[in-house]
Parts: structure tokens; C-alpha cells; sequence
């Protein structure tokens, strides 16, 4: 009874500090946004404080200079913060970099540290699984389009999952399928019920509609990189016709609610020219993409 006892107060003392850690790094958010207002960098500093405070001797001292440095010299971070705080959802935005850079990483470091220190083995700092096998398309070369579109993990199952990874001090989730926006309701569902994980999701983009933007500001802690493999016709000769004016239209959805969103790209030697030209890139920036991740074709052989 008094071990129990003493695991309580332990438990009490951590959540006091997460929570007065959250509060501290929600506050230099605050002042990041008013300097970024009237165009100048000196708020980001405060954001690296927080971080510093959070970590602690997580990272060296000169990693912190590097990085107050870069944010407040007038170089290209400042600009890309300084233009995705004029362009996204305040508080939708807010949200996000709580969600993303406090509780999945920031927070979730000490945490995971802490845990291996513990239990004696290495913990992952994000987790993948898949909600669903199905998928609404049938693209060229994806191994997901070869697997029966009748698996499903319940939400029950995911639920437990997260609820597992957290107590691990793992805050940081990428989900991928088939299609996990076939299962959109559940992941909102799931993003609502964990606020303290973060949850990147891999999309064709062909299912995003108002409602969910809606719900993806409403919950602040998810986000999409939706698939394109270049141009149109790149794009439709893998995915089917007409996802390349879907993905389009989805993107200027997302932009127009002020939501942040990236690409995932998968290269080949057919299309590495255009999707890593200037004019390509250009377009992406255009659509509100804040980020696109590279992925090599993996070709199976017979």
C-alpha cells in the first residue's frame, strides 16, 4: 500500500510538471506570434528558452545558440515560421506546435529516456501502424493495393495502442494503410481522445473535404502529407484519372482553412526531373505545401 502510494505521488508530481512545461511553452508561443506580427524574429528566442527549459541537458549549449541564432537572424527560418504564422489558422497553428513540438518530441524525449533508463532497452520515439488495408484507389507499385481491403484495426485497438506507446513516454504516431482517411471518422475520433500525441497521416488526399478540415482544426493535432508522384501526368498514370485535380483541390481546401500540410513523394527515375524542379516546388509552395518528404520506389523482384 505505501509503494502504491509513493507511485501516486510520483505520477501527481510528473503531471504537475508536464503541465506547468506546457504552460511555459504555450506562453513563448504567444510571443513568437505577437513578434511575428510586427515582423521581427526576437520572439523565437523564447521558444528555444522553453525548449531548453523542457530538455534541459538534453541537447549541448551550442545547439540552442545554433538554433536561437538561425531563428532570429533574418536567414530562411525565420521566414518560414515568420510566413506560416501569416498563413495558418492561429489557434488552429497553436495547436499543432503543442502537439507536434512539445508533447511528441520536447516532452516525449525526457519521458522515453527515462523509460529505457527504467525497463534497460532502447524506446522508439514515434510508432507506425496502419488503421485499414482498404483504399479507395489502386495505385501502380503500392504493396498495400495487393492486401485484402477487409483489415481493420477497431478503435478499440488503436485507442490501446496510443494509450500503450504513452505510457511509454512515445507521443509521436504515423498512421498509413491503404488508406487511412477511409477510417477518418476513428482518427478523429482518436486525435480527440489523445491531445498529448501527435499523429501524421499518410494520404491520397482524395477524401478531404470541408467537414473534415473542420474537424482537423477542431482537434489541432493532425497532420495530413498527401501523395503525388509530380505533374498530372505522373500523377494519374500511377494513381488513376483525375487524383492529380483531387490531390489539387484538396490542397487549395486545406490552404484556404489556413490548415498546414505536406507532400509525400515517391521518385523515380521517370519522374525525379520534375518533382525536384524549381517549377514544380514553386507550384507546391503555391498550393500552401509547408513540407514534402522523398521516398525511393522499393521494387520487388520475382
Amino acid at each position: 500500500m505505501l509503494r502504491k502510494k509513493e507511485v501516486d505521488l510520483e505520477m501527481a508530481a510528473a503531471d504537475l510538471a508536464h503541465a506547468a512545461q506546457r504552460k511555459m511553452f504555450e506562453a513563448a508561443l504567444d510571443v513568437a506570434y505577437d513578434h511575428a506580427v510586427k515582423h521581427t524574429g526576437e520572439g523565437y528566442a523564447n521558444v528555444v528558452d522553453a525548449m531548453q527549459k523542457v530538455l534541459k541537458n538534453g541537447w549541448p549549449d551550442i545547439a540552442y545558440e545554433r538554433l536561437r541564432k538561425g531563428l532570429s537572424s533574418g536567414g530562411k527560418w525565420q521566414k518560414f515560421f515568420d510566413n506560416l504564422i501569416a498563413t495558418t489558422d492561429q489557434q488552429y497553428l497553436k495547436s499543432l506546435l503543442l502537439s507536434f513540438a512539445f508533447e511528441g518530441a520536447l516532452s516525449a524525449f525526457p519521458q522515453s529516456r527515462k523509460m529505457k533508463e527504467k525497463l534497460g532497452m532502447p524506446i522508439p520515439w514515434v510508432i507506425l501502424f496502419d488503421p485499414t488495408s482498404a483504399c479507395n484507389l489502386h495505385c501502380t507499385g503500392c504493396w498495400a493495393a495487393e492486401y485484402q481491403h477487409t483489415l481493420n484495426l477497431s478503435y478499440d485497438d488503436m485507442d490501446s495502442i496510443v494509450s500503450q506507446a504513452n505510457d511509454l513516454g512515445i507521443h509521436f504516431f504515423v498512421l498509413t494503410g491503404g488508406e487511412p482517411l477511409v477510417r477518418k471518422r476513428d482518427l478523429v475520433r482518436l486525435a480527440l481522445a489523445h491531445r498529448d500525441s501527435a499523429f501524421m497521416v499518410y494520404t491520397n488526399g482524395t477524401l478531404v473535404d470541408q467537414a473534415f478540415c473542420d474537424d482537423l482544426k477542431r482537434c489541432g493535432n493532425i497532420l495530413l502529407s498527401m501523395s503525388i508522384e509530380g505533374y498530372e501526368e505522373a500523377t494519374d498514370s500511377r494513381r488513376g484519372n483525375g487524383v492529380f485535380r483531387k490531390v489539387m483541390e484538396a490542397m487549395d481546401l486545406m490552404h484556404k482553412n489556413g490548415l498546414v500540410f505536406g507532400t509525400s513523394i515517391c521518385y523515380t527515375r521517370n519522374n525525379l526531373a520534375d518533382v525536384t524542379s524549381d517549377s514544380f516546388l514553386d507550384l507546391l509552395i503555391s498550393k500552401g505545401v509547408v513540407f514534402s518528404w522523398y521516398f525511393h520506389l522499393h521494387a520487388r523482384g520475382k
